[in-house]
């Protein structure tokens, strides 16, 4: 039998509610450890797009916080744009390429 409205009342009192000191469970950091002296890659055109699309908050965090979906917006942005318009980020990334290069003339990524 279906029981009757009036015998399931909501009271309020009943829910439990979580307490202040319950912490969050930290996330396991998905980074690779580098060993010491590792060299890092110089930045690509679209990583140099990417940073400063985040560095001037193109998408502020209370619209989007997740890191995964503004980069998968921004890379959707940087698929759209004209050659004209991606040309001033791969001139920075061939600078960057230049001075790795003087930086660490033996490098070679493996």
């Amino acid at each position: 039998s279906i029981p009757s409205s009036e015998e399931h009342t909501f009271d309020p009192t009943t829910i439990p509610y979580p307490c202040s000191s319950v912490t969050r469970p930290t996330r396991k950091s998905h980074a690779r450890k580098q060993p010491p002296g590792h060299i890092p890659r110089p930045a690509n055109a679209f990583i140099l797009f990417r940073s400063d699309f985040v560095r001037k908050k193109k998408i502020p965090a209370s619209v989007e916080h997740d890191h995964r979906n503004i980069s998968r917006i921004a890379g959707k942005i940087w698929k759209a744009m004209e050659p004209e318009e991606r040309k001033p980020w791969e001139v920075l990334a061939e600078e960057e390429r230049r001075r790795h290069k003087e930086k660490y003339p033996g490098y070679r990524y493996t």
